[in-house]
């Protein structure tokens, strides 16, 4: 009988022990509610599973001082959550490829991998107010010291093309590719600067491209500005055609063309770069 009555007084024993204890005890049935290894922080209005003992990367702080369990982590939450959100109308209305542009969803304090398609106007405006709108938190982050976590992002997105608001070139149909690649040749040929003060300063380049039927399109341009249009042919060229021959789009009919009698010559008039046929001899 004295063996068999320890196992009863065993809990009173332990109430005798625990109130010294109690802000500490408490403190943990509170925090979280361990399941196994592992334990579940609440934290406002949510809560992460954690393994016990493992505080997760960013909950540590400076100088050997900690955050409180699962701080950094719903901060963090919450920025990711707010840059998000604010990213999510971003305007995609262009005119040129070159107003399209991958923005990253990273501001101010907060870094990510993810990216949106956006106009490149447009994603510097929600950037600014994105950044406005998480400072607070940015403030909070930096005051419970906490770490930002690494990220390895994997690098490379898709082509972007201008179709009124941004989309992936790949994203395009056969019916529609001529249209926009013609549109975006002659953006290329129109960007070409052409002043002269001499039949000297103008060059001739040739701007047709295998997808586009012509028989053949020569421009007369600055001299200074014609390796750059080439290369710009050569790139729409690529990107275009390339995205048509990809999808397997039926190549477009030939023209009939039929051979110049006259020679295509670069000269000035009136401060523009022009071309002059002259007759064969």
């Amino acid at each position: 009988m004295k063996h068999s009555a320890l196992p009863r007084l065993l809990p009173w024993l332990l109430i005798a022990v625990c109130p010294p204890l109690l802000g500490r005890c408490g403190g943990a049935a509170e925090q979280g509610a361990e399941t196994g290894n592992r334990v579940t922080v609440s934290n406002g209005g949510g809560s992460q599973t954690v393994p016990v003992g493992a505080p997760t990367s960013g909950d540590t702080a400076d100088a050997g001082e900690s955050a409180p369990a699962g701080t950094c982590t719903a901060v963090w939450q919450t920025l990711a959550a707010r840059a998000s959100a604010g990213f999510a109308n971003v305007d995609t209305t262009c005119q040129r490829d070159e107003q399209c542009v991958f923005a990253s969803t990273g501001s101010a304090c907060y870094s990510s991998c993810p990216s949106v398609v956006a106009s490149r106007s447009g994603a510097q405006a929600v950037a600014r107010a994105v950044e406005q709108e998480i400072a607070p938190l940015c403030d909070e982050f930096e005051s419970q010291h906490c770490e930002t976590p690494a990220l390895t992002c994997v690098e490379g997105y898709p082509v972007l093309v201008c179709q009124g608001t941004c989309t992936y070139v790949s994203a395009l149909r056969c019916d529609q590719l001529p249209a926009l690649t013609a549109a975006r040749l002659t953006t290329v040929i129109n960007d070409a600067s052409r002043s002269c003060s001499r039949d000297e300063d103008c060059a001739l380049a040739q701007a047709a491209i295998r997808c586009v039927p012509s028989c053949g399109n020569l421009q007369s341009v600055a001299s200074s500005a014609r390796e750059a249009l080439q290369r710009s042919v050569a790139e729409t060229e690529g990107l275009y055609c390339g995205a048509a021959e990809s999808l397997g789009c039926p190549g477009e009919p030939q023209l009939p063309c039929t051979p110049s009698l006259e020679t295509p010559r670069a000269t000035c008039n009136a401060g523009q770069c022009e071309i002059a046929f002259v007759p064969v001899p």
